[in-house]
């Protein structure tokens, strides 16, 4: 895929900016036997910014998954996965997760993942938790999580546990709503451990159907303490260090359109703020093109 975005912090001293990149993703699968499979994911990066061929090419994820029994499932090694709608942690690392249930679905996992920190890159979680997911009827579900984070030694992670709670509603077949309140057993800099994150799509864009639509819109309000590794792309990897001790506020937009058979094109606008300093914000418009293949 190709992906591209404008960003501007309105108080750091620094001007606008501009990052683009390229991204190719081979995802590799195959049968160990009838109960276990082996998968991976190789991911290579062009920078667009430069003529200088800045490349690189990293083996992203490498895990194996088996049936145990009636319902359950194991996954073992580097993998990624997201708990609920991704606002306290959007994960990838070295993990087992085990999932089970068929009406009240769970999901255990024990592992060690990236920072939200934004202030070390050396930073790695060490959590543990538990996912939680059931649907009342068709139109009306929950989910519920809980996590438990070690600082594995660096001093710049807070220990914590952190807790999360959402219903979400289908109007229509095209309409939803999915709000969800979170709340860590610490607080952040400026003495704050709840938040909430509120959204309300419309449709989506199907990648093997051309001409389908969607669109997006969520409201952010969360403390510091209730992110692991947020999944929203507006405190991505370059601004993960402004909101890392005091949480963020603001929302992001976004739409999604199928031009053809497996290529997608989405647009997504981000307006963030620190928390409890409106002065440091974040704008980002993010673009993104995606073959599949």
């Amino acid at each position: 895929d190709y992906d591209k975005g404008v960003f501007s912090r309105q108080a750091t001293g620094e001007s606008d900016g501009y990052r683009a990149e390229g991204r190719t993703r081979l995802f590799i699968a195959g049968e160990v036997n009838p109960d276990w499979t082996y998968g991976a994911m190789i991911e290579n990066t062009q920078d667009f910014d430069t003529n200088a061929q800045n490349s690189e090419t990293k083996f992203r994820r490498a895990f194996v998954t088996g049936n145990l029994g009636s319902g359950v499932k194991v996954t073992a090694g580097r993998q990624y996965f997201k708990i609920g709608a991704g606002n306290v942690a959007d994960l990838t690392g070295d993990a087992l997760k085990v999932d089970f249930g068929k009406v009240l679905k769970g999901t255990a996992f024990i592992g060690r993942f990236d920072s939200d920190n934004g202030i070390t890159s050396a930073a790695r979680n060490d959590v543990y938790g538990l996912g939680l997911a059931y649907d009342f009827d068709k139109n009306f579900y929950m989910n519920a999580a809980a996590f438990s984070v070690d600082d594995n030694g660096y001093s710049a992670v807070t220990d914590r546990e952190i807790y999360s709670a959402g219903l979400g509603y289908k109007f229509d077949k095209n309409t939803s709503i999915y709000g969800e309140y979170l709340k860590s057993s610490e607080n952040d800099t400026q003495g704050n451990d709840d938040g909430f994150a509120v959204t309300l799509a419309y449709k989506g864009a199907k990648a093997a159907k051309a001409d389908t639509w969607g669109a997006y819109a969520t409201y952010y309000d969360q403390a510091a303490t209730t992110m692991i590794d947020h999944a929203s792309e507006g405190i991505g990897d370059m601004e993960k260090a402004y909101f890392a001790s005091s949480g963020i506020k603001g929302y992001e937009v976004g739409v999604g359109y199928t031009l053809a058979k497996n290529v997608l094109a989405e647009v997504s606008y981000y307006d963030f703020e620190n928390k409890e300093n409106s002065s440091i914000d974040n704008n980002m418009l993010w673009s993104r093109l995606t073959f599949s293949f």
